[in-house]
């Protein structure tokens, strides 16, 4: 037990001697220049729900068509929406073993896509929380 107290105060002296190095400011100026400037969807905000899968992968979507010359705007609520109608299915008919969640990764949203299409934001936006949708569909179906 001595010889672990030992390392261990060693280790810490080190540590705490590390981070006492200079601490003095240094004055240099660094300028960056736009060079090339790409085109890019602007950025949405996702409020505080887990749905950064979706809007990351629209987003990138939105720019592709940007750089041809083409703009859309694509409503992540649509695709938060038929995911959600996905999860109530299988937690519904798996009697409650699939839990529901707004958690998912990028080639979901393309499976999504090929399923139920998508939707012009303009036409579908929400501004609900997909987190406390799931936390309500998940306690209605346990009831």
């Amino acid at each position: 037990m001595g010889y672990i107290h030992k390392i261990l105060s060693v280790v810490t002296v080190v540590v705490l001697f590390a981070g006492c190095g200079n601490n003095s400011k240094t004055s240099q100026h660094i300028s960056f220049a736009d060079e090339v400037r790409l085109p890019m969807t602007p950025v949405k905000n996702q409020g505080s729900s887990s749905l950064c899968w979706a809007y990351a992968m629209l987003a990138t979507i939105e720019t592709e068509h940007i750089t041809r010359g083409d703009s859309v705007n694509l409503s992540a609520a649509y695709v938060a929406r038929m995911f959600m109608r996905e999860q109530v299915d299988r937690c519904f008919f798996s009697k409650g073993a699939r839990k529901i969640s707004t958690r998912g990764v990028m080639p979901q949203l393309i499976r999504l896509i090929q399923t139920y299409g998508l939707m012009p934001y303009d036409s579908y936006h929400s501004d609900c929380n997909m987190n406390a949708t799931a936390l309500k569909l998940r306690n209605m179906i346990k009831t």
